[in-house]
């Protein structure tokens, strides 16, 4: 088996499809959050820094994989109290280059596809915003926020019960039967 290239520091900003896969071509290094700017969207600040490995191959049914992970620390808002928080994103990379809408489709379900025209270049630093994208959580909490949240809604949850015990214009009836027997 051939040793497949090691590219490392600073990512690439475009790869020949052509190239990577024939050469099984792994990418190591590091990208600046602010150069992700659909991230960045999200985020509180531009601070921090992405760690990422790709490797590109040709798996066993002659699909071309791209594979590997990507992380990084980055700054967001607590979304129950407002505050700045860090999060830690992590994602495994695990993609299919396909270049029409029926290759897509042709996909198991466990695989996802990376669009890529034939005479395209890809970019690292887009796949890996993309990926990040998805780990981004629904809603970002701080742990003790979450714990004030599910102690409010057992709370909440107690209250509901008792009104309705009291509205209950039948309680009364119930419980006179009850003694009735």
């Amino acid at each position: 088996m051939a040793e497949t290239p090691i590219l490392k520091a600073s990512l690439p900003l475009t790869l020949d499809p052509q190239k990577v896969f024939r050469q099984r071509l792994q990418v190591n290094g590091q990208l600046p959050v602010a150069s992700l700017k659909r991230l960045g969207e999200s985020l509180l600040d531009e601070d921090g820094t992405v760690s990422a490995s790709l490797l590109f191959e040709v798996d066993m049914e002659r699909r071309l994989r791209i594979r590997g992970s990507a992380s990084a620390e980055v700054n967001v808002t607590c979304q129950r109290c407002l505050q700045p928080m860090k999060l830690q994103l992590e994602d495994k990379i695990d993609l299919v280059l396909v270049s029409t809408d029926a290759q897509s489709k042709a996909l198991p379900v466990n695989l996802d596809p990376w669009f890529c025209g034939e005479d395209e270049m890809l970019s690292p630093a887009d796949i890996i915003e993309e990926q990040l994208i998805l780990a981004m959580p629904i809603v970002s909490m701080h742990i003790r926020c979450i714990d004030v949240n599910s102690a409010q809604d057992e709370t909440v949850k107690n209250q509901i019960e008792s009104e309705t015990a009291r509205k209950n214009p039948f309680a009364v009836l119930a419980g006179l039967r009850s003694r009735s027997d």
